[in-house]
This record gives structure tokens, sequence and C-alpha cells, in this order.
């Protein structure tokens, strides 16, 4: 993935479940079209989703399982996967 600001690559870890989930979503749900990026809208016009309907989808399910949060979204559920990943590198961390 390219950076938007800084134009660097970066790549995220990712377990086999999660690969194997993504791929799945690709070959068996995500709906065919011309745009390169992953998710996609479910209904047409086929069109990427975007940074705030993708936020707003978190929110909400972060709601929905009961969780008491100061934030919620996306960028809320980047720090906690990146909190724990470090976590998992430097066992004396302690996760969130």
């Amino acid at each position: 993935m390219r950076r938007s600001k800084q134009r660097k690559v970066q790549s995220y870890p990712l377990t086999t479940e999660v690969g194997n989930a993504v791929l799945r979503y690709l070959k068996e749900v995500r709906p065919r079209g011309a745009h390169r990026e992953v998710l996609l809208t479910l209904r047409r016009p086929y069109r990427p989703v975007s940074v705030g309907a993708l936020s707003t989808m978190t929110q909400k399910l972060q709601k929905r399982l009961g969780l008491k949060l100061k934030r919620y979204g996306s960028h809320v559920l980047r720090h906690a996967c990146a909190t724990h990943l470090l976590a998992e590198e430097r066992p004396h961390m302690r996760t969130v």
C-alpha cells in the first residue's frame, strides 16, 4: 500500500486467517469492476468505499458490540491493532 502523504510503500502483517478471509472476499463477495481498491460498495454503481463510510461502519459495529470507548471508528481500531502487534513484539508492553 502506498501512503498518500509520504508516498512511501507500507506493508501490513496479516495472519493466515485474515489473509484467507481477504482472499475469500475477493473471490466470492467483492463485485467485479474496474476499480483496483479492495473494498467496494456492494450495490451499484460499484465504487470504492470512502474513508468516512468505513469509519461510520466501524463506529456502528463497535457500539453494537457494546464496547465502551472514549472514541469510536476505524482510526481507534487501527491504533488498537498497532498496540496489539507491538505488544506481541515486546511482551512487557500492556495491551489495550
